[in-house]
C-alpha cells in the first residue's frame, strides 16, 4: 500500500505542477532532489534510538493518506489564486514530507 500511494503520487501528478516563473526542466529537477533529500532522510531517522517505534509506523502510514489532497488540487491546476498551494515553496515542502514519510514506512 505504500508503494502504490508513492507512485499514485510521485512521479506524475508532482511533475503536473509548474511553479511560478521557473522552467519546467528545473522544477522536475528540484522536486527530483527535494525528493530524494526527503527520502534518504526518512531512511535515517529511524535509526535513531527513542524516534521510532511502531504505533508511529501506522500513524505514518495513515498520515500519508492525507497527502493525496493537495497534490490532485495541485496537479489538476485548481489552486491558482490560493495564498497556501499556489506559491514557491508548498509544493517542494509537500513533496519533501511524502518522501520523508516514505522513507520512514520503507525503513521499518
Amino acid at each position: 500500500m505504500n508503494l502504490l500511494l508513492t507512485f499514485v503520487l510521485f512521479p506524475g501528478p508532482i511533475f503536473a505542477k509548474k511553479v511560478g516563473d521557473f522552467d519546467p526542466t528545473w522544477c522536475v529537477i528540484i522536486y527530483n532532489l527535494a525528493y530524494n533529500v526527503g527520502d534518504t532522510l526518512g531512511k535515517f531517522l529511524p535509526g535513531i534510538d527513542g524516534f521510532f517505534n511502531h504505533k508511529s509506523l501506522l500513524y505514518c502510514f495513515f498520515i500519508r493518506l492525507f497527502f493525496f489532497f493537495p497534490v490532485s488540487v495541485m496537479a489538476t491546476g485548481n489552486d491558482q489564486g490560493d495564498s497556501l498551494l499556489d506559491n514557491y515553496f508548498f509544493p517542494f515542502i509537500n513533496l519533501f514530507l511524502i518522501a520523508l514519510t516514505n522513507g520512514i514506512v520503507t525503513s521499518n
